[in-house]
C-alpha cells in the first residue's frame, strides 16, 4: 500500500511544484513522473529505496491532477534480496534507458500528446532476480517555454510579460507570443486561475487585462496549431490592486 508524503502540488503550477517539492520513494508499484524543462530534471527530484521495504521497485506518484508534456522525467528505486545492478526503462515494451545501481531518474520523450503509454521499469539484482513496476501516462501538451541552445531553437511560448513570480498591478500587459511553430497557430488562450482573461486567433497574445482580485495567482497560457498540437506554460504572478 502506498503512503506518500503530504502532497503540496495541488494548488500550484507544475513549474512551481517542480521547484518546491522533494519527492521521495515511499511505496511499491508506482513510478514517479514529472515534467522535464529544457531537458533538465526538476530541482529536488530525487529517489531512494524505502528503508523498511523488503524488496521491490518503489516510487512516489506525483499529484493525481498533474499535467504532463511529452518531455518527462521518470524516477525509480529498487531494493532486492541482493544488491541491485541496474534499472531498465521501457515505453510500450520498447527499451528506452538504463540506470546503473539501485535508483535515480531518466529523461524520456513520449512520441505524441493525447496517446496513453505504459512506462515500465525493471530492476535486476546481482542474483538475477527481477523486480518491475509500471504506470500509464498521457501527455496533454507538446511544447512549453520557447528556448534556444547552441545552433537550434525549440518551439514554444516566449514569456515577455509578465515573467514568472512577477508582481503586477490590477491592470497589466500580456505579451506571450508563440515562436518557431512548425504549423500555423489557430488559437491562444490565457487563464488567471480558472478564468479566461484573453484569447487570440493567432500566435500572439498581447492584450492589456484588468482583474480585481489581489494576491498570488496562476497564469496559464495555452495555444493550439492547425494540427491540434498544444503549447502550454504556467507562471505564478502576484497581483497588487493598489499598484
Amino acid at each position: 500500500m502506498c503512503v506518500p508524503r503530504a502532497d503540496t502540488t495541488r494548488a500550484l503550477s507544475p513549474r512551481r511544484a517542480a521547484r518546491s517539492e522533494r519527492p521521495l520513494l515511499e511505496c511499491n508499484g508506482l513510478l514517479s513522473i514529472a515534467p522535464s524543462y529544457l531537458g533538465h530534471f526538476p530541482n529536488g527530484f530525487r529517489t531512494r529505496a524505502t528503508a523498511g521495504a523488503s524488496h521491490g521497485l518503489c516510487a512516489q506518484a506525483r499529484a493525481v491532477n498533474a499535467v504532463l508534456p511529452t518531455s518527462i522525467v521518470v524516477g525509480a528505486a529498487a531494493k532486492g534480496t541482493a544488491p541491485i545492478k541496474n534499472i531498465k526503462f521501457y515505453l510500450n515494451g520498447k527499451y528506452e534507458a538504463n540506470l546503473s545501481g539501485s535508483g535515480g531518474a531518466v529523461a524520456l520523450t513520449l512520441p505524441q500528446q493525447g496517446t496513453p503509454y505504459t512506462l515500465k521499469a525493471v530492476a535486476t539484482d546481482s542474483a538475477g532476480n527481477h523486480y518491475s513496476a509500471s504506470k500509464k501516462v498521457v501527455a496533454e501538451y507538446t511544447y512549453d517555454h520557447y528556448s534556444c541552445m547552441g545552433s537550434g531553437c525549440i518551439p514554444g511560448i516566449y514569456a515577455v510579460a509578465p515573467l514568472d513570480e512577477a508582481y503586477v498591478g490590477s491592470t497589466f500587459d500580456l505579451n506571450l507570443p508563440i515562436r518557431d511553430n512548425p504549423n500555423p497557430i489557430s488559437a491562444m488562450r490565457a487563464y488567471l486561475d480558472n478564468n479566461v482573461i484573453a484569447t487570440s486567433n493567432g500566435p500572439r497574445l498581447q492584450p492589456q487585462v484588468t482583474v480585481a482580485a489581489s494576491g498570488p495567482h496562476i497564469l496559464t497560457i495555452q495555444g493550439w496549431d492547425s494540427k491540434g498540437i498544444e503549447y502550454r506554460i504556467q507562471q505564478n504572478i502576484n497581483i497588487n490592486v493598489s499598484k
